[in-house]
């Protein structure tokens, strides 16, 4: 294999695994709604123990900007283009590259063995780097 596709693979695996949390990122408008709702209610006093008893917050990421959008749609179109050609190459590059699930772990999902699933994962990763490059050129 040459360093040019296994650095493409590698590219391609990393704006995939972009795409996902950009995708995971966008704003939920329920969680806006009841945001809003909640800014209804009086403020309440607490006491030193009451804070004490609370949980730490876990906080939240910032929503994605303009252009983490846009390169997440371009990805998006790459593995639709994936998924037309053949399913099984798309569930393994998903699942491998976006969720960052092992080959083993993708195997116990998809029902077939680990060594299958990085050898679709590895060929998936190689025709989004054609379909990539066909967009390109055209």
């Amino acid at each position: 294999m040459k360093l040019d596709q296994k650095v493409a693979r590698s590219e391609i695996s990393d704006r995939v695994e972009e795409a996902w949390d950009t995708l995971k990122r966008l704003p939920d408008r329920e969680r806006g709604l009841l945001i809003a709702r909640g800014q209804q209610w009086p403020v309440m006093l607490y006491t030193a123990a009451e804070h004490a008893a609370w949980k730490p917050m876990r906080s939240r990421r910032p929503p994605p900007t303009s252009r983490q959008i846009d390169r997440m749609h371009e990805v998006l179109g790459w593995l639709l283009e994936l998924a037309k050609q053949n399913t099984d190459f798309f569930k393994a590059v998903w699942l491998c590259c976006a969720e960052r699930k092992k080959p083993a772990e993708a195997a116990k999902v998809i029902g077939c063995h680990r060594e299958t699933v990085r050898i679709w994962r590895d060929n998936g990763l190689a025709r989004v780097a054609e379909i990539r490059t066909w967009r390109h050129v055209a």
